[in-house]
């Protein structure tokens, strides 16, 4: 098998960090996991139950820390803190035990979610840790960096899991070794340093390469691939789990096969994540470029001699599916699969069923196929249902079930309500469930279930027991301080308050803006897994961005932002907050790192100084907000305070009409632009300027600074056109802004200007050769008189950057080489001489040379990049560039356009910057389109076209 080169990626971010899901495998020689919410695959859990009543009949101290950790593993926390107090007290004189206790205590508090007692069993041995032996020093060390990363703070937990490993080490405890550098990787992951992350992975692979293959190898693989899935990192998740499923299938021993029930259902639950990715790529995709959809995945070096039962390269949302149905129905079949497994495949794969319908035009099966298998599973799982042992997980399962059950009914009209769970079963079984919570005194749990009821009731129309459940879920939630739970419910009662008063929002408003709140304090912590691609399947409390948060700020502004009906100032100032919010969660989700320390609530004196700033340069803001019927336009005009525009348009007719214009652009073969690309070009301005445009006249503004969001990032602004003329005629400079958080406006220092340069002729990595890249680098030194002599081709290295960054202090950065800007954070990336470095990457790379630099980036420029076709949020990658290089001022490229073309308004842009000193980034950039606009070069080539000079955008400061 050819090598093929490690891809670190990670999602959730993403994901997530609020789920605190970790594989500690080194703590207490078990992995541990949390409760899931929403439709997400489950995790397994040993199958025996243990009642709580049996801490009470053991007279030893040392049957009651078994007894602990037995309910650890089964999920029933209380029972387990109950038993390990107890043994405390046996072991009053005994430090060493009550230390070991102390940190199992710990554990269990962090998992019911009670925080100060969990701070308060391990801070009760800190003082005296540097007494205890090498192995329970690292055990407490590990339990101090779970709480450090549950609560924010992943860089003192990542410090703490390495001083951990080198006590492990010292102690000859390989797998604690193990335990603690797969931690390592979650912390580096959240911090955003993902070279380092990678580095670690790579060491951590080839020291499970050398140990010998037997359980505990086994177990590590299956540790690492849990871990790698909840980061996002799928390919590299399936290729440790099957390392993990092989090791298992060499002996036919009750240990081996129960872990092997435990490999397949993770390897299940890696292919459905990897088809949610595909699929969630699917919805970002114009129809025509579904059929062609792929990604290609990249597994780790000698990740095996054979080929991984699901081929990682070249992946649909099909196979991906189909082979975690596989892997499921394989899973059930086993005789040796105990009742908790089992019962969790057959859940997965109710979800999975619940979704993968819509692939079957690929097959020979339809959706009576479909329908017959879930027919069959619906009566399967609830009678196993009075098997599960009471705990956490089963909880969890039941919730799942119920969850996926309304799925089906909302969602699959080939099902007769005869055939599915009725009602009242649903609601026997999340009553169930929460009985269960309350007799595990899991407030957690409880805080679900109880919320899950509630939303049941929603849907039922009782809207009475709806409220009052979900004022219980919440009152639950807010005891234990559960950000991620409490946000959920804030938002449920303020619809259950939309729909029960709808000509008066003021209460739901309340309870939405709490839950909006709630949420900037999660991203604030740094919990919130901003893959918030939010794509990552993390089997734990993993929620999807676009689907559960999004949401959550847009009904917000549909409420503040009532159609056809005016609002005050104050109430236009918050709805724009809540949607700059919105807009920065996003970027922070894609980056998957905080950017900015987040206002919690609205802060009128700090947009008040924002919109100081766009007074002092004559500029306006142009911040359009789609909704689902209408486009909302908030503009900011200097002296004139906000503006307010609305127009009834369909979300999907809007994003037609946006695609149909890049497409338009796009296409310069077209001999008469005004006939089809004109219509589209004229609609959007029409939406986004038309009402404005005398207003704008009147207050002289000089720069149009937009806030753009989804699909509009993929259009250049420049070339809509008000039926007269394009806009960058009307003599305005235009830029973007990826949030209003981010605004900058220092002027660029015009004294001697001088950039680093580098760029690629040579073909590379499929992307074709720029033969002018060469002459736009020598004209670029040659109008920036101090330049250094460019780095060219194989000269244009990371090495060789580094170097220069590091030893230079260059205003400008100008890269002419490949880029793309993708939804997807692993698909945005810059082209070297010799590598890619990826958005992810690119904040390491560059802001780490320029903490050893005088002054920040001033100008960043890419000239030849482009977005991938067809993906409403390609654009995005833009933003996330941007913010990801620290630069004040990102230049790039929407498409890649001719290659001369870019070259000699690349040396215009910069004659103008220089000779001009009075003239704004902004207008440099203007100028030189119009000339490429109306043909005044002095070659002769006919560049009038849109698709030469407009897709050059700028975003960020534009003095």
């Amino acid at each position: 098998m050819a090598r093929k080169r490690f891809v670190f990626l990670s999602y959730l971010k993403s994901f997530l960090r609020q789920s605190f899901s970790l594989v500690l495998v080194a703590i207490l020689g078990f992995s541990f996991s949390l409760s899931l919410h929403n439709l997400q695959p489950l995790q397994a859990t040993p199958p025996t139950s243990v009642s709580s009543s049996l801490c009470h009949s053991q007279a030893q101290a040392t049957n009651l820390i078994q007894l602990g950790k037995q309910s650890y593993q089964m999920g029933r926390f209380a029972d387990a803190v109950n038993c390990w107090q107890q043994a405390l007290t046996a072991y009053s004189d005994d430090f060493v035990k009550q230390a070991q206790i102390s940190s199992q205590l710990s554990l269990a508090y962090q998992q019911m979610g009670q925080w100060k007692e969990a701070e308060e069993a391990i801070g009760s041995i800190l003082p005296l840790l540097d007494s205890l032996p090498e192995r329970t020093r690292a055990q407490v060390l590990n339990t101090q960096g779970r709480l450090l990363l549950a609560t924010g703070k992943a860089g003192e937990a990542f410090e703490t899991w390495q001083e951990a490993e080198k006590l492990y080490e010292e102690s000859d405890n390989q797998k604690g070794v193990i335990g603690s550098q797969i931690n390592q990787v979650t912390a580096l992951q959240t911090l955003g340093r993902y070279r380092q992350a990678l580095k670690q992975l790579k060491n951590l692979q080839e020291t499970l390469e050398t140990q010998p293959d037997n359980l505990l190898k086994a177990r590590a693989y299956l540790s690492l691939g849990n871990a790698l899935q909840a980061i996002g990192d799928l390919e590299n998740s399936y290729c440790s789990l099957e390392k993990s499923l092989a090791i298992t299938q060499t002996k036919i021993l009750p240990s081996y096969q129960t872990l092997q029930g435990k490999v397949l259902l993770s390897l299940g639950n890696t292919a459905q994540a990897l088809g949610k990715k595909l699929q969630q790529d699917r919805g970002n995709l114009s129809e025509g470029n579904f059929q062609n959809i792929t990604k290609k995945l990249e597994l780790v070096e000698n990740c095996q001699t054979n080929e991984p039962s699901l081929s990682l390269s070249g992946n649909s949302i099909l196979k991906s599916y189909q082979e975690a149905e596989r892997l499921y129905r394989q899973l059930i079949k086993q005789t040796s699969t105990d009742i908790t497994t089992k019962i969790q495949a057959q859940i997965n794969l109710l979800i999975l069923y619940s979704v993968i319908d819509k692939y079957l035009q690929a097959t020979n099966r339809t959706s009576d196929d479909i329908r017959q298998s879930i027919i069959e599973l619906l009566p399967q799982i609830k009678d196993n249902f009075q098997y599960l042992p009471i705990n956490r997980n089963s909880i969890f399962s039941q919730i799942n079930f119920s969850q996926t059950t309304i799925q089906l009914k909302k969602n699959k009209p080939y099902l007769a309500d005869s055939e599915l769970i009725s009602w009242d079963e649903i609601e026997n079984i999340l009553t169930k469930a929460n009985e269960d919570a309350v007799i595990l005194q899991d407030q957690y749990a409880e805080a679900y279930t109880l919320g899950y009821l509630g939303m049941l009731y929603v849907k039922l129309d009782k809207l009475e027991q709806a409220r009052e459940f979900t004022e219980k879920a919440l009152i639950k939630a807010e005891a234990i301080q559960a950000l991620e739970i409490i946000y959920q419910w804030q938002a449920q009662l303020g619809n259950i308050a939309k729909i029960k008063s709808p000509r008066d929002n003021n209460k739901a408003i309340k309870y939405y803006s709490a839950a909006v709140e709630t949420l900037n304090k999660l991203r604030e912590q740094n919990l919130v897994g901003i893959d918030f691609d939010l794509e990552n399947f993390n089997a734990n409390l993993q929620f999807y961005f676009r689907e559960n948060v999004e949401p959550i700020y847009r009904e917000l502004i549909n409420l503040l932002l009532p159609f056809q009906e005016n609002v005050s100032q104050e109430r236009l100032k918050e709805a724009l907050w809540v949607m700059d919010s919105l807009q920065l969660a996003e970027i922070e989700n894609f980056i998957e790192c905080q950017v900015q320390p987040v206002a919690n609530k609205l802060e009128i004196e700090e947009l008040e100084e924002v919109f100081s700033k766009f007074d002092a340069t004559n500029a306006a803001l142009i911040y359009p907000i789609i909704l689902g019927e209408r486009i909302e336009v908030i503009i900011y005009l200097p002296q004139q305070g906000i503006l307010r525009y609305s127009h009834l348009i369909n979300k999907e007719k809007a994003e037609e009409t946006i695609e149909q214009l890049r497409k338009n652009l796009f296409d310069k073969t077209q001999p008469n632009p005004e006939t089809y690309i004109l219509p589209n070009a004229q609609k959007i301005y029409q939406w986004l300027l038309a009402d404005a445009e005398e207003e704008i006249a009147k207050s002289q503004i000089k720069t149009l600074v937009f806030v753009l969001e989804d699909s509009l990032r993929n259009i250049p602004i420049a070339a809509l056109h008000d039926s007269g003329q394009y806009l960058i005629q009307k003599g305005y400079g235009i830029v973007l802004l990826p949030s209003l958080r981010l605004l900058e406006t220092d002027p660029l220092e015009r004294n001697e200007l001088t950039a680093l340069a580098a760029g690629l002729t040579e073909p590379r990595n499929g992307f074709s050769p720029l033969p002018y890249v060469e002459n736009e680098l020598s004209g670029i030194k040659e109008v920036l008189k101090d330049t250094e002599q460019p780095l060219l081709n194989q000269e244009f290295t990371e090495k060789n950057l580094h170097n220069q960054l590091k030893n230079s202090s260059q205003a400008i950065v100008h890269l002419a080489t490949h880029g793309k800007f993708h939804s997807n954070p692993e698909e945005t990336f810059i082209l070297t001489g010799n590598n890619k470095i990826k958005v992810k990457e690119l904040d390491e790379f560059l802001r780490s040379q320029t903490r050893t630099r005088k002054e920040k980036i001033e100008l960043f420029v890419l000239s030849a990049c482009e977005t991938a076709q067809g993906n409403k949020r390609a654009a995005l990658g833009l933003a996330g560039v941007a913010v990801k290089t620290g630069a004040k001022t990102t230049l790039a490229t929407l498409w890649q356009v001719a290659d001369e073309s870019t070259a000699m308004l690349m040396i215009e842009f910069y004659k103008k910057l220089v000779s001009e000193e009075e003239v704004s980034i902004a207008e440099a950039l203007r100028s030189v389109q119009q000339i490429w606009l109306e043909n005044e070069n002095k070659d002769g080539n006919d560049w009038s076209h849109p698709y030469y000079w407009s897709p050059f955008v700028l975003v960020g400061n534009w003095q």
